[in-house]
């Protein structure tokens, strides 16, 4: 797929997901920084963070998934040996006990669930902390 292809389906993924409730509802929206074969998630994160909703993106941690929020897309993100973008650990971390109090939406990459990026085990481990998250 053309870089461009990526940008169209990008903004038709967003448009779609303003016109969801889970979207106009989220107070925090935990997204994954995209990898060069997935949408674009920045347009979904600048709206995000126009909005006024928490933002955070990923970091893995020891074998654990920990979500730093973000202000802008200009910070300084380090590069993780799976390829996948991530804050280091001078961006705040988001406690798990405050999500749960917060409408909360979480996004994860169509490429995490599907390919060996992030197997099957490794996804249920690193969002265990989420549980009550997912319903």
């Amino acid at each position: 797929m053309l870089p461009s292809d990526f940008i169209l389906k990008s903004e038709k993924v967003l448009e779609k997901l303003e016109k969801l409730s889970v979207w106009k509802d989220a107070e925090t929206v935990l997204i994954f920084l995209s990898l060069s074969d997935e949408i674009k998630t920045d347009i979904i994160i600048n709206k995000a963070l126009s909005s006024g909703k928490k933002t955070a993106v990923p970091r893995i941690n020891n074998n654990n998934l920990e979500f730093h929020i973000i202000e802008s897309l200009d910070a300084e993100f380090i590069t993780h040996h799976l390829g996948m973008d991530e804050p280091d650990d001078t961006f705040a971390r988001i406690n798990t006990e405050t999500l749960r109090k917060e409408n909360t939406l979480i996004l994860v990459p169509r490429t995490c669930l599907r390919q060996k990026l992030l197997p099957s085990w490794k996804r249920k481990r690193f969002l265990r902390p989420f549980p009550l998250l997912f319903r």
